[in-house]
C-alpha cells in the first residue's frame, strides 16, 4: 500500500457531486433515501463515471491501481467510509477511492471504527500506510508497525 494524494475534481463535477449529496440528505430526512439506488443512477452520469473515476485513476499514475491492493485492475469507485452506513459521504469526493473488483467485495460494508467511530481502515489518500505497517525482509510480509509509546502494535489495518 502507499500513499496517493488527492487532486481536484474539475468545477462541473464538484457541483454535480455536491447536488447528488444534497439530494441524498433530504431524501434521508424524508425516509425515503435508497443510497445504493441514488449511487447508481448518479453513477451513469459523465461526472461520476468521467470525470471522477479519470481523476482517480490519474492519482495512480494513470495505472488504474487499486488504492488498496496495488494491482493495476481498479476499476470501480469504493466508498471508504460505506455509503450505506455513512449516507453523508455518498458523494464526498474525499470519500472516493479507486478500488478493484476483488478488493471490493472483501470490504463491502465492512468498515472497523475504534470507539470514537475513528476508522481503523487505513484510507491512502488520507494518511501514509507506512506511519502504521511495516515489511519484514525475512518473509516478504507486511505487519503492523509497534508503537513503543503505548508499547503495542498500532490498530489501524491496510486490509481486511
Amino acid at each position: 500500500m502507499r500513499r496517493y494524494y488527492r487532486l481536484q475534481l474539475p468545477p462541473k463535477a464538484v457541483k454535480s457531486l455536491k447536488k447528488k449529496q444534497a439530494e441524498t440528505n433530504r431524501e434521508h430526512d424524508d425516509h425515503t433515501l435508497k443510497v445504493d439506488v441514488k449511487w447508481g443512477q448518479a453513477r451513469q452520469s459523465k461526472s461520476i463515471s468521467y470525470d471522477v473515476i479519470n481523476i482517480l485513476r490519474q492519482m495512480t499514475d494513470n495505472r488504474h491501481r487499486c488504492m488498496y491492493c496495488e494491482k493495476s485492475h481498479g476499476t470501480s469507485i469504493e466508498h471508504f467510509w460505506p455509503k450505506s452506513r455513512y449516507y453523508q459521504k455518498a458523494f464526498d469526493w474525499l470519500n472516493m477511492l479507486l478500488c478493484c473488483a476483488e478488493c471490493q467485495n472483501i470490504k463491502g460494508d465492512e468498515f472497523p471504527v475504534d470507539q470514537q467511530d475513528n476508522p481503523l481502515l487505513i484510507d491512502p489518500t488520507q494518511e501514509n500506510p507506512w506511519e502504521y505497517i511495516e515489511f519484514d525482509c525475512e518473509t516478504g510480509n507486511l505487519t503492523s508497525r509497534f508503537d513503543l509509546a503505548t508499547s503495542s502494535f498500532f490498530p489501524k489495518v491496510w486490509k481486511l
